[in-house]
């Protein structure tokens, strides 16, 4: 387990300080990760010009902010969004830091001239991704989940099986008592049954002693006539 936590901690911290890079100009979406830094360029200057920068598909789109005479104008609704960037005026750029699952989605920018006509729009679509490190931390959480779990199960079966032990133990002695007990009975037994055959021996001798006792006295008496 210590190991597992040890490999979580490791994976925390090495994947927030990189950083995206991303321009309005190109035709593939922006990809980035949560946790990343994201640089958007919108222009290369922002001198004589007003930038419109809106979360949508055309002008419809929510306003983020709006940059004229290097001034930027936010609009509330994206609050979290300017809580956690900054615009940097001489490179037209948007940085935004720590980027999070909201970021996604398709932005417009519109770049309009001194007297407020439209010379260019565009729009781009930034795509926020899950990270190499938060897939691992997601793994390794599984992983240990897992570890837990048999270990719970294993321990279970382990104390089940130690309290069933003791009752195996005891079923041998009541069987060894039982022997005695039938021993006992088979020798009284065999003690009442030596004691019916002494007297099935004795009693014909008595009863024989009278009859023979009686033929001679006849035998006597004859001989007396």
């Amino acid at each position: 387990m210590l190991f597992i936590f040890g490999l979580l901690l490791l994976l925390i911290p090495t994947h927030t300080c990189v950083e995206m890079f991303c321009r309005f100009n190109q035709t593939d979406p922006c990809y980035t990760s949560l946790g990343h830094k994201l640089n958007l360029q919108m222009v290369m200057n922002t001198r004589n010009v007003e930038l419109k920068f809106k979360k949508g598909t055309d002008s419809t789109g929510d306003p983020v902010f709006t940059v004229k005479n290097n001034q930027l104008m936010e609009n509330i609704k994206y609050e979290s969004i300017r809580n956690r960037s900054v615009f940097i005026f001489n490179k037209g750029t948007l940085i935004i830091n720590s980027v999070i699952r909201s970021d996604s989605g398709t932005y417009r920018l519109e770049i309009y001239d001194l007297i407020g006509t439209q010379t260019h729009a565009v729009n781009l679509t930034v795509i926020v991704e899950v990270s190499p490190g938060e897939i691992s931390l997601i793994v390794l959480g599984s992983v240990a989940v897992i570890l837990i779990l048999l270990v719970i199960i294993a321990y279970h079966f382990y104390k089940k099986k130690k309290q069933l032990k003791p009752t195996a133990e005891s079923t041998p002695a009541a069987d060894v008592e039982n022997p005695a007990v039938c021993s006992h009975s088979t020798t009284k037994k065999e003690e009442e049954e030596e004691v019916q055959y002494g007297e099935m021996m004795f009693t014909p001798t008595v009863s024989n002693n009278p009859i023979k006792e009686k033929e001679e006295c006849v035998y006597s008496q004859v001989l007396a006539h």
